[in-house]
């Protein structure tokens, strides 16, 4: 079918509010009499705290608040994470104890900055330090320190599954590999530092501006935890510069720190964190540790996997538990075919900066870059080439696997041969030159994930009609550079059969947007864009009703395009839509107001069966495969990455220089993910605090990037469509480090793959 707009290259609705300056952010709101909010955090990493003493900051001139946890509310920031996580222990600071260096123990509220820093070094807490433990295999060991007295050890969480008979399926296969991988932290590294703006008015509402990526989920919890009720809590967050995962799912003490100051002083507080500040204790996506075994046949069939899952969650779960689950799921039981699967999974608290939230890939980076490696480790124990490996193990459309999980489309076949063949895989591979190599890495990610926040997987939308024909859409999806406003704006105007310009989209205010889950898990163009093709479907029938009326045709016979209602029998009878809501709203006194609600049709995971009733936990799934070609120095072991073919199933595109723009921008943070990006710590501190010494690929940096998008026309997304952000930075790292081992012959389980590593590697293959 040809269309006016899905499939086209559109320039972006937000383009030029953000290349000029016009776009506001949460720091570019000036209150009158805004305060500045600064926090002071603990030194170490574990300690008691035994006292506070706040009265010399409180005399120095221009502090008008300081704040302690007696002030804070006692609900938990995470406490819409229990079903999740399993247990809550996160609050707005610290009270009797200290778990990690950054953790918030006080904070004030001055005229300034400068006021502001020195009443922190005034305040007086007196610690008594406690033995820490940083490495996660240390924390789980009988005699590590326990960090939360109602535990017996620091493991948060276990996640124990078994499906098959895997002793049997080890018994019988022909080969057995045994490996461990290790990932780093990462951080988000968005161009926007995370903050907000707190003002309370004269009746006790309380307007929250902020950089969030959920508003009403935002919304939600803030309320919770501060005991107001929804309708008196409003947060505005119309551009965000960035996300990634690091501003989703919760309140962040910040935001609660900020609301009490506000509180007690009457005025605005705004608190935003310093880049240093962000690095050293705001948030990173956490390490894995994964130990996998595969059994296969002699002609390469899976038959056997078992793993085990180490992530840190640092000193408190956030979102860590959710993450174990995708970790686990999407790269172990879904990608390939796997008849008997048994694994352990565990989430575990160290004393090192609380870490645990969402990233790009959600998991599914850390442990994809495990299985891809094994992969390629596999095919060449057995003679085979990676492709052929892939495809003996793949699903095929409209199979439903051990879980539960639904393959409604599926192209994953065609992403690993077009990604092939745009990258001249088998020439490359038969004619290999020195230190130069070529290696490949598939995957699978979901369109959301029914269970993040209980039953609900929801996007909803409203469009109301103005008389000259014009269109205001109402959503609260969050525009965090995803481009996900134009996505709807032109889903809208296809189905509404007019102009772009006509459909004005307004986002970002929970006091006048209905509700949203938000931007997280890929869902952005998958639920919101139903949502709003929903909405605009209840509103055009609503306009052919009337129109029908006017034309005197019956409303079947009736279709739109470029602005005009026609008669499908007799196309010469027409009308404009501005006719047709001016003759509603200004005579006939018709609102015409269409809404859209969608709540995915799947369903949640079921811990007792260890599967999924319905469809799984998305009716539609992201598949792709990325083909990587790396040249290596052997005399200083610098990876660099020559060309990365990147083949994504899209379902059906709605902007094609978005979609592939999403393929550039994952692909640009899955290099750095593979090659340079490692937040380090040492004794619980971070080493790096700004970008000098953590190196993030930038636009030079960049090899070239072919993106390559794979239709499969899902039969659940909006005009076919799927969601496409996370996928395209999975399987990045893994087709570095399998380029890697057939540019050099070295194998690197550990990320990121640095110089040294490589040297290292290239050392002890020679010796041995």
């Amino acid at each position: 079918m040809e269309y006016s707009y899905i499939g086209k290259r559109i320039k972006r609705v937000d383009a030029l509010p953000k290349v000029t300056g016009e776009a506001s952010y949460f720091s570019d709101v000036n209150l009158p009499d805004t305060l500045a909010g600064k926090i002071l955090t603990s030194p170490y990493a574990h300690a008691k705290i035994l006292g506070i003493d706040t009265s010399k900051a409180e005399s120095l001139p221009g502090v008008r608040a300081v704040v302690t946890s007696k002030d804070m509310p006692r609900v938990p920031l995470d406490f819409a994470l229990a079903h999740f996580n399993r247990r809550v222990d996160l609050f707005a600071m610290a009270s009797d104890r200290v778990r990690f260096i950054g953790e918030e123990v006080a904070a004030v509220a001055a005229d300034n900055e400068e006021i502001a820093e020195v009443a922190l070094s005034l305040i007086d807490v007196h610690y008594e330090e406690i033995k820490a433990v940083f490495d996660p295999e240390e924390a789980m060991s009988p005699d590590a320190p326990v960090l939360y007295d109602d535990m017996e050890s620091n493991v948060a969480v276990y996640m124990p599954g078994d499906y098959g008979d895997v002793e049997k399926g080890f018994e019988e296969a022909d080969h057995i590999f045994e490996d461990e991988f290790k990932t780093q932290l990462q951080y988000h590294a968005p161009m926007e530092r995370q903050g907000c703006i707190c003002k309370w008015d004269m009746n006790e509402n309380l307007t929250m501006w902020t950089c969030t990526q959920t508003p009403h989920l935002h919304q939600y919890m803030v309320a919770t935890i501060l005991g107001i009720p929804i309708a008196k809590t409003r947060v505005v967050s119309p551009y965000v510069g960035g996300g990634f995962g690091a501003k989703a799912h919760q309140a962040f003490p910040y935001h609660i720190i900020s609301a009490v100051l506000a509180k007690k002083t009457g005025n605005p507080v705004k608190i935003e964190y310093s880049r240093g500040e962000e690095f050293s204790f705001a948030t990173a996506a956490p390490s894995f540790k994964i130990k996998l075994k595969t059994g296969v046949m002699n002609d390469g069939k899976i038959i056997a996997k078992q793993a085990i899952v180490v992530e840190e969650c640092g000193a408190h779960c956030y979102i860590a538990t959710g993450q174990l689950l995708c970790s686990i799921f999407f790269s172990f039981a879904h990608i390939y075919k796997v008849p008997n699967l048994k694994y352990e999974g565990m989430v575990v608290y160290t004393n090192n900066p609380n870490r645990a939230v969402a990233l790009r890939g959600f998991g599914n980076t850390q442990t994809n870059f495990a299985v891809e490696s094994q992969m390629d480790m596999i095919a060449e124990k057995l003679g085979m080439d990676p492709m052929e490996l892939k495809s003996k193990n793949m699903f095929e459309q409209g199979d439903t696997d051990m879980m539960g999980w639904h393959f409604n489309s599926y192209g994953l076949p065609e992403c690993i041969k077009q990604s092939a063949e745009s990258a001249d895989w088998n020439e490359k591979r038969a004619e290999k030159s020195p230190n130069r190599g070529i290696g490949m890495a598939a995957l699978i990610h979901a369109c959301g994930f029914k269970g993040s926040f209980g039953s609900i997987e929801t996007s909803s939308a409203v469009i109301y009609a103005k008389q000259d024909g014009s269109f205001n859409l109402f959503t609260d999806f969050s525009e965090i550079g995803t481009g996900v406003w134009t996505v709807v704006q032109e889903i809208a105007a296809e189905v509404l059969g007019t102009r772009l310009e006509d459909i004005q989209v307004s986002a970002g205010d929970t006091a006048f947007t209905p509700f949203d889950m938000g931007s997280y898990s890929s869902r952005g163009t998958f639920s919101v864009g139903n949502a709003v093709k929903l909405a605009a479907t209840d509103i055009r029938d609503q306009i052919f009703e009337v129109a029908a009326e006017m034309m005197e045709v019956k409303i079947d016979d009736l279709e739109s395009k470029n602005c005009e209602i026609y008669a499908k029998e007799t196309p010469d009878k027409k009308i404009s839509i501005a006719e047709v809501t001016h003759h509603a709203i200004m005579e006939s006194g018709k609102i015409l107001i269409g809404k859209g609600i969608w709540n995915t049709p799947s369903s949640l995971f079921d811990p007792f069966s260890g599967t999924w009733s319905n469809l799984g936990p998305t009716p539609s799934y992201l598949f792709g495969c990325q083909v990587v070609e790396v040249e290596v120095d052997p005399n200083t072991g610098k990876v660099t990455v020559l060309s990365v073919d990147a083949a994504h199933d899209v379902g059906y595109p709605i902007n094609l220089d978005m979609a592939e723009g999403q393929i550039h921008g994952g692909v640009m943070m899955g290099l750095g993910y593979a090659l340079t990006e490692n937040l380090a710590l040492e004794d619980g501190k971070v080493l790096c605090d700004d970008f000098v010494d953590y190196f993030i690929f930038r636009a030079p940096d960049l090899p070239e990037i072919k993106p390559i998008l794979v239709t499969t026309d899902d039969q659940y997304g909006p005009f076919g469509a799927k969601g496409l952000g996370e996928a395209t930075m999975v399987p990045t790292a893994p087709a570095v480090a399998n380029a890697v081992y057939n540019a050099i012959g070295v194998r690197i389980k550990d990320l990121p793959i640095t110089p040294g590593k490589v040297l290292k590697a290239l050392k002890e293959k020679k010796r041995g």
